[in-house]
């Protein structure tokens, strides 16, 4: 009578681990690993100074970076923040309920600096600021009104420095609306960010042709 064959067992094949690595295996891979970051990097650094080239060199660079300034759109902008001129055919500014739109608008000879001084970040220099229609619109009064506070300074986080500013018309709520409004020699922050000036000021209503100039320290007592 023939016997059962016993089931054969699987036989367990022993796990074998890996080989420890060389030094000049290791050498290599720090090697890959070290090129393949310097690569990242360049193309991180690459991306990084291309986007800033449009941002600040082109017409749709600079427009999306306007457009990301709350409560700015523009309308017709032509120009680069890092050109010599900008112009718009409109520019409105919404903050706090308050609206100020610029029409006609023209910046000539554009150029920027910065730290300026000790507590400004930016330095605006121009040959000339034109609008060729200026309003303001405020925000209609919310409850009881409240008592106007005098600031601490009228110190600014930039400089502005331009020759002469012209609005051919200015509007503001419902007061006599302004024409031919010129400036020349406006800065703000100037002696370090000591004083705000306006060398000279022209402007009209209906009834009236002013002109004079203006100057005020930017700390206490602001004289």
């Amino acid at each position: 009578m023939n016997q059962p064959t016993p089931p054969i067992s699987p036989t367990t094949e022993p796990e074998h681990s890996p080989a420890p690595l060389g030094r000049k295996a290791k050498r290599r891979l720090a090697a890959t690993l070290g090129l393949a970051g310097t690569g990242v990097l360049a193309l991180i650094v690459a991306g990084t100074a291309g986007f800033g080239t449009w941002a600040w060199r082109s017409d749709s660079g600079t427009g999306w970076v306007l457009g990301q300034v709350p409560g700015l759109t523009t309308e017709g902008l032509q120009g680069a923040l890092g050109g010599d001129s900008l112009s718009a055919r409109k520019i409105t500014y919404r903050v706090a309920g308050n609206t100020l739109v610029l029409e006609q608008v023209s910046i000539k000879n554009l150029a920027w600096r910065w730290r300026p001084h000790p507590g400004a970040w930016l330095g605006l220099a121009a040959s000339e600021v034109s609008a060729g229609r200026a309003g303001w619109t405020s925000a209609p009064p919310s409850g009881a009104a409240q008592p106007l506070l005098p600031p601490a300074n009228l110190r600014l986080p930039l400089a502005l420095q331009i020759q002469a500013v012209q609005v051919g018309a200015l509007q503001v709520d419902a007061l006599p609306a302004l024409s031919a409004v010129r400036i020349g020699g406006l800065q703000l922050g100037a002696d370090n960010g000591r004083q705000h000036h306006v060398g000279t000021l022209q402007l009209r209503t209906d009834r009236v042709e002013l002109q004079g100039s203006a100057q005020i320290a930017t700390d206490t007592p602001m004289a």
